[in-house]
């Protein structure tokens, strides 16, 4: 595939027009507007968003809705719409939507969302939260969440049982690993309080479902949590901190396990960006959607977010245009505005990838490890016994990851 050709000078030009900001209060509103309709839209129906360069409306198409799929908005960034406008403004697709900050597409309905072919016996939300707190990972009675599978159906329960003395071993590092990575936001958050006074309000983006099989989403909103409970106690309001989490995988189970369990407060369409203000901190993990950029947008005339939780932004949000092959894999792209905004934070590191694979993700990607079925069809000698028990443990390792190597920012003052 050739390199696309990315004409960020188009979208200088458009921010400049727009005091830097393409994101306002007034599009998300549009967008939200928009999703509230799709209930009862229909493949082929019309309807208009604003071109993104001269504010003339566009008329765009439902698109096909395959079965098994469902209507979202599908967000843009800078590098989409410099891939297609040219520096004179000119677009060489004729695809209206290729001018627009949002659009109407079609996903696949996700696993979360269908009938389930497992059945579930107790719940494991409060003890999660248990061990998020203290460590540990079995209850007082020594049982433990868990998977088991069996002849009969159903095939998969999960439940509280007996486990292996050496599994059981291992789990207890991962807890205390969780109740350290606890202590650690309580710690930066104590240590930054000074630039954290006037936050009223943490919003969560993607944090994802609550799953019986991973604790990894329930224990990212079990952060937000911490965070907000911090606060509170550093510098008590009234009303007190509210954390709000938008993600469009929240069901209405997600939505009562989260209020009862962690007092979190789910919102649907595109509400959590249209509830950003100035006084925001903001926690988004390897988003799917171009959240962090948008959020730049949102807090521009602020100078960003007082502080941030999110992946790493980095030094050159040009990089697209020097090496377009670096983008293949990047959802949420760098910004000239979120570079800016790194380089006027505080930056301090937050994961626990090191603790359970004993490497950086950097250093896991550039190894390349195989997953040990890989290994298993290779060539005869091509893989040693220990690389094989090496794969499987760290590959292990990498399901049992929460925060994979984050950032978190705090505004300077």
């Amino acid at each position: 595939m050739s390199p696309v050709d990315y004409s960020f000078g188009s979208i200088q030009k458009l921010r400049a027009r727009n005091k830097g900001a393409l994101w306002t209060k007034a599009v998300i509103k549009e967008a939200n507007e928009l999703y509230a309709t799709l209930a009862n839209r229909k493949p082929g129906d019309e309807y208009k968003v604003k071109d993104v360069v001269n504010d003339e409306e566009r008329t765009l198409t439902i698109p096909a809705l395959p079965h098994g799929n469902q209507f979202i908005i599908r967000l843009t960034c800078d590098t989409e719409l410099s891939a297609h406008i040219h520096d004179n403004e000119k677009t060489v697709d004729q695809d209206p939507k290729v001018r627009c900050l949002y659009y109407v597409d079609s996903v696949q309905i996700s696993a979360h969302r269908r009938p389930k072919a497992y059945t579930v016996v107790g719940e494991p939300w409060d003890h999660w939260k248990q061990i998020w707190k203290d460590g540990g990972w079995e209850r007082s009675d020594g049982y433990c969440w868990g998977r088991t599978a069996q002849e009969q159906e159903p095939k998969v329960v999960y439940h509280f049982r007996k486990w292996d003395p050496k599994e059981l071993e291992e789990k207890r590092k991962v807890g205390d690993i969780w109740k350290s990575m606890s202590h650690r936001l309580v710690e930066l958050v104590t240590e930054h309080s000074a630039r954290l006074t006037n936050i009223d309000r943490i919003i969560c983006f993607g944090l994802g479902n609550m799953t019986y099989e991973k604790p990894r989403s329930f224990i990212q909103h079990a952060a937000a949590a911490t965070i907000r409970d911090a606060l509170n106690a550093l510098h008590p309001h009234t009303p007190p901190i509210e954390v709000l989490a938008q993600d469009p995988e929240h069901c209405d189970k997600c939505r009562d396990i989260l209020a009862k369990t962690l007092n979190i407060e789910t919102v649907s369409n595109l509400r959590g960006l249209f509830e950003i203000t100035p006084n925001t901190l903001v926690i988004a993990m390897s988003t799917s959607a171009r959240i962090r950029s948008i959020i730049a947008d949102l807090t521009l005339e602020h100078g960003g977010p007082p502080a941030m939780l999110y992946n790493v932004i980095g030094d050159q949000w040009l990089e697209p245009q020097i090496k377009p092959e670096s983008t293949d894999l990047v959802a949420d792209p760098d910004t000239e505005a979120l570079v800016a905004y790194k380089n006027h934070c505080i930056v301090e590191a937050f994961g626990d990838v090191e603790l359970l694979r004993g490497m950086t993700n950097r250093e896991w990607y550039a190894k390349n490890i195989p997953y040990v079925a890989e290994m298993k069809h290779a060539p005869e000698g091509t893989y040693s016994a220990e690389d094989k028990d090496e794969a499987q443990l760290l590959h292990s390792a990498q399901f049992q990851v929460n925060f994979p190597d984050l950032k978190f920012y705090f505004k300077k003052d």
